[in-house]
């Protein structure tokens, strides 16, 4: 069975196919250490600055944007999920589409894909050192030295 890594907003891409799929979390490994229901990804939201001019108006706008009928209007007229509860409808989506939606939901944490955390300088070394790792030709040490140098900097 063919297993492929997708972000919830890819679920429009496959939900027409022919072919059967589904989603699912990571299998806990056994004896694994951390939160076996914490999921990969990077949340989304609105943020209104401090210093802004129309806070009244921000607040207004974004209430508008985050209303039940914009959020089932976003699912209905893009696929993707919007963050207001209730918005992904029989009407609108497909129980798969619903079922993700419920896994982010029911998730205990979010932790952040890895290239969205940290600055590109540190993001590159590490992931092309990963590569270098899993080929056996840097060891685990070699690789955060390379890290930390480039956090340095």
């Amino acid at each position: 069975m063919p297993i492929i890594y997708l972000e919830t907003l890819e679920a429009g891409f496959v939900k027409d196919t022919k072919f059967e799929w589904d989603t699912f979390n990571f299998p806990a490994v056994e004896g694994g250490k951390g939160d076996q229901n914490e999921l990969t990804g990077a949340p989304e939201g609105f943020m209104i600055h401090s210093k802004t001019k129309h806070p009244e108006e921000a607040m207004k706008f974004l209430k508008f944007m985050i209303s039940k009928q914009n959020g089932e209007l976003l699912v209905k007229e893009t696929g993707l999920a919007s963050p207001v509860k209730g918005t992904m409808t029989e009407q609108n989506s497909t129980a798969k589409e619903r079922a993700i939606t419920e896994l982010v939901a029911g998730a205990s944490n979010m932790t952040l894909w890895i290239d969205t955390a940290p600055p590109a300088d540190i993001f590159t070394p590490y992931t092309g050192g990963l590569q270098e790792l899993i080929a056996g030709k840097k060891t685990p040490e070699q690789l955060m030295k390379e890290v930390q140098d480039a956090a340095a900097k």
